[in-house]
């Protein structure tokens, strides 16, 4: 495939331009790595950024930063374009020391290259992730003719490896001070383990370092009556910390432990009772805990640990490092997207790791990190793979490009997402693009757990929450409940979850249809028995038409027929006949019949055989999708027109991709290609 950056003459002539801007990166990369900036020193770093950036027209804004008892940090704010969207890239030019230079195969800051392979401190943290994201802006830059719609910046820090006062966090707010707050980061942090493309980062636990000091009276071994023992109280406060879990863990976070790393006591003597013993531990916490409830709970067990004794405690912390959690949502979607594209993996989205200058970030925008691998990061003879500085270049460039495509002024480009609890919500998917070709779908079908209509509410709610927590994961602008059940049971729940997106479902679309179609005030509906059970359809059509008369009927064995892709034949026309004939006798019969079941429209022919056709049909899909259309344009939300930037229409199935591709394409109408099916586990996502 031709990408947008790259130029057809190249191409025709087996040029891959690519190869060039991954040069350029390299290059880039090698210039940052010869300056020796451990930590707070620049050593020219900056400079070396600055000088590229600046000749792209870049305008670049250099930040000292001081407090009392830390040393000066040097900061840098470059940026192109103005106003929203404004994608940020954030990273550091600061490094740990090398350590004993003489055991490096290469010299640390010489950044040589070795069969394919850039050797020295800051290849992989992160000198090259930033050289990588520089080289593909001003890239992208050039291909726009400068005229970005939006904002393009990069905060790069020399402070992230040391304390971090004078660092990223006064950067951002001076950024906010100069109207220069950002709408989405990207941090260039080594997100993957051992291949590039295995991880993005949506979180990280927060870390709390603690020093514990227990106070007793010193004494002679042999009168322990006459003295207070501080190492038993230790042990008791420590065996109290470790008596039951902090928490087991939430969603996207592992548990949160506590580790002590070392204990000190001081005593040479054998005989000797000690005054006080101490010891110092870590706290890796998850979102379920905030520092100060953190510090208290810990105080309260010390407490309890040593009551009724005579021996005292002390227990003094550090500024914490804050957790940080991104939920899942366009941002991770369109950088997954690039990864998978460049990469051929699908990233995992993790929350593992050490902490890292997304705390601060998140206070003001989505924050997701994504750069190198971590394998020698900080070790000697730290390196990175020259291949993986030319593909992490080529993922940054589309994905910038995605981003403002997305986010940017030609409409909003995401996607939107469609779900039901199997093949049946198909049919309001091709409504939707019928009506919408320019918009983009991702389409769920739970096909595992079907059907949802013999399911109780509560457990259709946390399917539904399920479901729509995997179409939020990739970007969706807007979700559709494609199943009259969830509908019913659902709507509320989930508009109330995941506002501000939009959540529209079936239900009142299909009303407003049959009210309008009826000439009697009869109406029939025909849905799964939880619909029917609920009474959404009836609420909702006497909300219109307080007249009407409604009567509904479940017909639980037409989902299995629609699942299984028997439209027609003698089983399918003896069940409408079993279902329908009955609703239909008599002289004050409806005159108009709701198909309340998304799965339903597949059946129609033979439906329309027992009904006949004086009945008026209403199918609610194609209301639905002037629900749709009409909450795009009032929100704002719709596409000026399709990007192209990948497939018109996603498919992920909970249960056999072939058989959702051979029998989905009834309910689509068009044919599906197994390869473009998904196979996901909605526990896992």
């Amino acid at each position: 495939m031709l990408r947008p950056w790259r130029s057809a003459t190249a191409e025709a002539q087996g040029v891959d331009p690519m190869t060039t801007l991954g040069e350029k990166a390299v290059a880039l990369a090698q210039d940052l790595m010869r300056c020796a900036s451990v930590t707070p020193r620049d050593e020219g770093a900056l400079e070396v950024l600055i000088a590229p950036l600046q000749k792209a027209r870049f305008t670049c804004d250099r930040l000292t930063f001081t407090e009392d008892g830390t040393p000066p940090i040097d900061n840098l704010v470059a940026r192109m374009g103005e106003g929203p969207p404004h994608l940020c890239f954030a990273g550091h030019t600061d490094v740990v020391p090398p350590g004993d230079e003489k055991l490096w195969t290469h010299p640390p800051f010489a950044a040589e290259i070795v069969d394919g392979v850039l050797y020295g401190r800051g290849a992989s943290d992160m000198k090259g992730a930033i050289a990588c994201f520089a080289t593909a802006a001003r890239d992208y830059s050039k291909a726009k003719n400068r005229d970005i719609e939006g904002t393009i910046s990069l905060l790069i820090t020399g402070d992230e490896e040391g304390p971090s006062i004078n660092g990223t966090r006064k950067v951002l707010e001076w950024m906010e001070k100069n109207g220069l707050r950002p709408d989405h980061c990207i941090v260039g942090e080594p997100s993957n383990t051992t291949q590039l493309g295995e991880t993005i980062k949506i979180g990280r636990r927060g870390t709390l370092n603690a020093r514990l000091k227990v106070t007793g009276q010193q004494g002679h071994v042999a009168y322990p009556h006459l003295a207070a023992n501080p190492i038993k109280g230790m042990v008791e406060v420590l065996a109290k910390f470790y008596d039951a879990p902090l928490d087991y863990g939430t969603a996207h976070f592992s548990p949160s432990n506590l580790e002590v790393t070392s204990i000190d006591v001081g005593n040479p003597a054998a005989n000797v009772i000690p005054a006080s013993a101490g010891a110092r531990f870590n706290v890796r916490y998850n979102d379920k805990h905030a520092p100060d409830s953190l510090q208290a709970l810990l105080r309260e067990q010390a407490t309890a640990a040593l009551s009724g004794g005579e021996l005292s405690f002390t227990l003094e912390f550090d500024p914490p490092g804050h957790a940080f959690f991104t939920e899942p949502g366009p941002l991770d979607a369109l950088l997954s997207e690039a990864v998978s594209e460049i990469t051929g993996l699908t990233p995992s989205l993790s929350t593992e790791g050490g902490t890292s200058d997304a705390r601060f970030i998140k206070d003001y925008c989505p924050v997701v990190e994504f750069g190198l691998t971590t394998e020698t990061i900080h070790k000697t003879d730290e390196n990175a793979m020259v291949a993986n500085l030319e593909q992490l270049t080529d993922i940054y460039r589309l994905f910038i490009e995605r981003y403002f495509e997305t986010f940017g002024g030609a409409g909003d480009s995401r996607p939107i997402g469609v779900f039901d609890s199997g093949m049946g919500g198909l049919t309001v998917l091709r409504a939707l693009a019928a009506r919408l070709p320019e918009e983009r779908f991702v389409y769920l079908g739970d096909t595992a757990r079907l059907p949802y209509g013999t399911k109780s509410a509560e457990t259709v709610q946390a399917y539904a929450l399920q479901a729509t927590r995997l179409l939020l994961g990739e970007g969706v602008k807007m979700v559709v409940i494609a199943c009259n059940t969830a509908s019913a049971v659902a709507l509320y729940v989930l508009q109330e979850s995941w506002d501000p997106v939009p959540v529209i479902g079936v239900i009142e679309p299909g009303a407003s249809a049959g009210v309008a179609a009826t000439k009697n005030g009869r109406i029939a509906v025909i849905a799964t028995e939880g619909t029917v059970q609920g009474g959404a359809y009836a609420r909702a059509i006497h909300l219109q038409r307080d007249d009407a008369q409604v009567v509904q009927q479940p017909c639980q064995v037409f989902v299995a027929l629609a699942e299984e892709g028997w439209t027609d034949g003698p089983a399918t026309l003896a069940s409408a006949q079993h279902y329908l004939g009955p609703l239909f006798e008599g002289d004050n019969a409806p005159d108009t019949l709701v198909l309340g079941c998304t799965h339903f429209p597949v059946l129609a022919n033979t439906i329309r055989q027992t009904i006949g056709d004086e009945i008026a049909l209403v199918d609610s899909a194609e209301t639905t999708a002037v629900a749709v259309a009409d909450a795009l344009e009032s929100g704002g939300l719709a596409s000026e027109g399709h990007t192209g930037a990948g497939k018109t229409i996603r498919f992920f199935a909970t249960d056999s991709p072939e058989r959702f591709a051979r029998v989905g394409a009834i309910f689509l109408g068009r044919s599906i290609d197994e390869s473009d099916v998904e196979l996901v586990d909605l526990l896992k996502a």
